[in-house]
This record gives C-alpha cells, structure tokens and sequence, in this order.
C-alpha cells in the first residue's frame, strides 16, 4: 500500500543510493483491518492468482500445438517441407551458417502480409495536454503487453508511431530481441527498440506466437547483428520470414488460447488492483 511504502521511504537514509533494512521493514506500523475485510481482500487475491495461472495454461497450451504443427509428425509431413532433415539445428547455430542457408516453406512473406515500422525515442513536453501511455520491452509478458507509464507528448510525436489495438509489438535491439506483445487498448506510443507489424489479415496474437516459435527464433538469429549492441535487421527479417500454411482450425485454435490468456492476464491485473485499491480505501477511513 501507499502508507507501507511511504513509511518505508521516511526511514531511508538521505544517501545517493537509499536503501530498505531489515529493521526499517520491522518498525512499520501495519494496519490491520477487520477478520472479515481481511477474507474479502483474501478471496480478491486467489481469484487473481487463479486467474494468472489459467492465462499460463492457455498460453503453455498454444505454444505447444503451434510447435507440434510446426514440425513432423511420425511420417505425415507438416508445413516445413524439408527443414528438420536437412539441418542439424544443435550443430548449426551459428549465425553466418544460419545467414548463408535457405529454410523451405510454403506460404507468403511477413512483408507481403502486413506493414513494419520502427518506434522512436521521445522528449517530454510540458505544454502538451494529455499523458500518452509509453510502451517499451519492459512491458511485454507472454505476448500480454502491460499496462505502462505515461507521459505527456506532443500530437506531431505521437502520430509517428503511434499504436492501436492488436498491433504486434516485437523488440528488436539488446538482449530481447524477438519478445513480442500484443497491443490491447485503443491507443499508445513505442520507445525506439520496439518496431510494430499492423496486419489486416493475419490475427494478431497467431503472428505474434509464430514469430516467437523456434522458427520464428532462428530468423530472428539469422538477421540479428552486432556483438555488444545487438539489432535486428526488421526489412530483412520481414523480407524472409514466410507466414507458414496452417490448417485454419489449428491456426483459430492457437489465436483463441492465446486471447483467452491474454484476457485472464488483464482480469488478474484487475483483480489486483481492485485488493489494494480495497486495502487503501479502508486505511484512508
């Protein structure tokens, strides 16, 4: 809560780098509410974690089917046509092999399917009206794509990369490179290390767990550069990465899953907040 934090804060040392000690943690004077407002905020709390393990399962769920469709099944072949005999995925992970071979797939390419665009970094502006909600990498879990801080904009910034509901969001510089959102809620902003794939054709949430499948992690790999300051060359992964043909029912089957995960992850942040919400409200009385 606010007043546990606050109490805490007020105990810190004055240093450059504050910190929290066992006895400052100790000396906080907790309150404590009625046994039967202590069950309500207890049942709010399992019903969210409930919640969050159900969006787990569904999300476990629809990796594993897209990663069976994605490979060979006993003698019936699937959508790669040639890949898993061909290469040797434990001997062959270095990135120049990776760059020099061709993976054989029948489908269209990402770029034929859908639009790529790059996010931008931002300067805060005091005359501007309105906060704009600011997504980075940071933000991303298992394709559920977080609520995140907001700052004010100016209209001219924010219309350059500007995002919109069931925007695919894929990171494409440092250490995460390939982890994928998916946007949710009317509007928001990118920092620089997200680019965002728009598709009228392609259901988002199906796109996004593709591009993060082994598959869709091995070209991400093969255009990836740079030793200490990683990048992801986005025309030329968009360029090469082919939308695999999938049985419609395992693709619908797959895109569902991962709606319903995406839904109880958003129902389990509100649940959250609806405990702690209930928690200050009885502190402030």
């Amino acid at each position: 809560t606010v007043s546990f934090i606050e109490q805490l804060v007020r105990q810190t040392s004055a240093t450059m780098y504050p910190a929290v000690n066992e006895n400052d943690i100790l000396n906080v004077r907790l309150f404590i509410p009625s046994e039967k407002d202590q069950q309500k905020v207890e049942q709010i709390i399992k019903t969210a974690f409930q919640l969050k393990t159900e969006a787990e399962q569904e999300y476990q769920e629809a990796i594993t089917l897209l990663e069976t469709t994605l490979k060979f099944s006993g003698n019936n072949q699937r959508v790669f046509t040639l890949w898993s005999n061909e290469i040797d995925f434990v001997k062959r992970l270095d990135v120049g092999y990776w760059r020099q071979s061709t993976i054989k797939i029948r489908g269209k390419k990402l770029s034929e399917l859908a639009s790529v665009n790059n996010g931008s970094q931002y300067t805060a502006y005091e005359k501007a009206e309105d906060r704009v909600e600011f997504i980075s990498i940071k933000d991303f879990e298992g394709l559920y794509v977080g609520e995140a801080d907001r700052f004010v904009l100016q209209d001219d910034v924010i219309e350059k990369t500007k995002i919109t509901r069931n925007d695919v969001l894929l990171a494409v510089t440092g250490a995460t490179i390939g982890k994928v959102g998916i946007f949710n809620r009317p509007q928001a902003v990118v920092s620089a290390d997200v680019a965002i794939i728009k598709s009228k054709t392609l259901k988002p949430n199906f796109l996004g767990a593709l591009i993060q499948s082994k598959y869709g992690k091995s070209l991400i790999d093969k255009y990836t550069y740079g030793a200490t300051n990683k990048h992801l060359d986005i025309k030329g992964f968009s360029e090469n990465f082919v939308v695999p043909r999938i049985d419609k029912k395992i693709a619908d089957k797959v895109s569902d899953l991962l709606d319903s995960s995406s839904k109880h992850r958003e129902e389990n942040r509100q649940k959250l907040q609806e405990a702690k919400d209930f928690v200050e409200n009885l502190i402030a009385q």
